[in-house]
């Protein structure tokens, strides 16, 4: 991949960064379905859990309960109605606090990777690079050159 799609898919992240939206979608993912978390009360209740704990350990069998189903029926809705299943939501989600914070702390990769909720580096290292095409190193180095870069204009 050329240096300026690489730079290009960083400004576009760098820009859903400054959004705070945390349905944001990385590129080449499905479109969520933002507006469910807004129209269903059950929805409502399982953002705002995992948003508040999204960096502990979040089970299917948790955010079930909290919606108000059964496990089962719960993960068919979710997929259904958001458009991509709940555990791949929640990976996208702890991706970007990542993003966020390799973008404007001086904290390790892997230091990150647990405080967002990965149970591992490996498994960190791999989604990161799976959704942004590039490693959470180059992503540091880049978006802060991106940044510096902005701040001299």
């Amino acid at each position: 991949m050329s240096v300026f799609r690489h730079k290009v898919r960083l400004l576009i992240v760098v820009a859903r960064l400054s959004t705070n939206d945390v349905t944001m979608v990385f590129r080449d993912e499905p479109t969520i379905n933002a507006a469910v978390f807004e129209y269903y009360g059950c929805l409502q209740r399982v953002r705002a859990y995992v948003v508040t704990n999204f960096s502990s350990k979040i089970s299917l069998d948790v955010v079930a309960s909290i919606a108000g189903m059964e496990k089962t029926y719960f993960s068919t809705f979710f997929h259904k109605k958001v458009g991509l299943p709940f555990t791949h939501w929640l990976s996208l989600i702890r991706l970007n606090a990542a993003m966020e914070l390799l973008s404007r702390s001086d904290r390790s990769v892997s230091e990150t990777a647990y405080l967002v909720g990965f149970g591992d580096v490996r498994t960190f290292e791999r989604q990161f690079k799976k959704h942004t095409r590039m490693t959470a190193r180059q992503y540091k180095r880049e978006v802060r050159k991106t940044l510096a870069a902005q701040l001299m204009t």
